[in-house]
């Protein structure tokens, strides 16, 4: 938060992890298995809040590493999908 307080922004069973805030800091993309069988990730994008959450991939191999462009347009990330 702006002001260093510290809040939680999750509070659910499943495993969140490999947040990376946006250069703006309005959003943070991070990795959660919340959709999927435990230990497989999909990429989800929240407001600085955690008022509204977004899901990105929607894959059957896990995705994960969330970072964004230095401009904010992009978000890169590793899918272990085949292609």
């Amino acid at each position: 938060m702006a002001s260093g307080e510290v809040a939680t922004l999750i509070d659910d069973v499943s495993k969140e992890s490999y947040g990376s805030w946006s250069p703006d800091g309005k959003y943070i993309a991070f990795a959660s298995d919340r959709d999927q069988q435990a230990g497989v990730n999909d990429i989800f994008i929240m407001d600085q809040n955690g008022a509204i959450v977004r899901k990105i991939t929607d894959s059957p191999t896990n995705d994960a590493y969330p970072f964004w462009s230095p401009d904010g347009l992009h978000l890169y990330f590793n899918s272990y999908g085949q292609l």
